[in-house]
């Protein structure tokens, strides 16, 4: 529905204003009707603060409480998250194209590989298959402490890709794939990290066999 009504408005605007105008807030500029002006300001508003609140907000509040429980809760989270935007300056990245580039592909270059991560760890080494009780349990005892609370074959896996996609999107001379930084990421952490946990299970299974040789 969103993409057929961008089509339809986009189209309409070649027709009624002589010029294809992709923003709504350039199309409303041009509509001289303080009605529909003050309306559609209040809907940008609300749109505005709605998808920052659900997609900005409210994922960093619960990552900064559930990095420190014991002192940061969702709501004193939610405080740190909304000064940190103000202190990062976002106006300044927004206002130049070079700084938004170089952000938005930094930004992909490093959440490409937590998705190859991800994905290969659920589909192929987890079989889909997962115990949700365990993710909530501290200590040995859960399937997902790996070493002392980190897998380090995924942090090798994140740390390789992103290496690799960061340079295709912020060194100049791979600038014809920056765009692709995402994917390149992603597809680069998503076979190393199959890879380091097929090693992985290998040594464990020989460790295994060797114990059981000895006994």
């Amino acid at each position: 529905m969103f993409s057929l009504a961008t089509v339809v408005i986009t189209a309409g605007t070649i027709t009624v204003f002589g010029e294809a105008i992709v923003d709504p807030v350039l199309i409303v500029q041009k509509i001289e009707n303080s009605v529909v002006n003050l309306i559609a300001a209040i809907v940008f508003i609300v749109a505005t603060l709605a998808i920052n609140i659900v997609a900005n907000l409210v994922s960093p509040a619960y990552d900064l409480a559930n990095a420190a429980p014991k002192h940061i809760n969702f709501k004193k989270g939610t405080i740190i998250t909304a000064i940190l935007s103000v202190l990062v300056m976002p106006w300044k990245i927004y206002g130049s194209p070079v700084a938004v580039n170089y952000f938005l592909g930094g930004l992909g270059a490093f959440l490409g590989p937590i998705f190859g991560v991800m994905v290969i760890d659920y589909y192929l080494v987890k079989q889909q298959k997962v115990d949700v009780h365990s993710l909530y349990k501290e200590g040995a005892t859960s399937p997902y402490w790996y070493k002392n609370g980190f897998n380090l074959q995924a942090l090798a896996a994140f740390i390789i890709g992103s290496i690799f996609a960061a340079i295709v999107a912020l060194v100049p001379m791979f600038s014809y794939f920056a765009p692709f930084s995402w994917f390149i990421g992603a597809m680069i952490s998503a076979v190393a990290y199959r890879g380091l946990m097929q090693r992985n299970q290998q040594i464990v299974v020989d460790k295994t066999q060797s114990i059981s040789v000895i006994e």
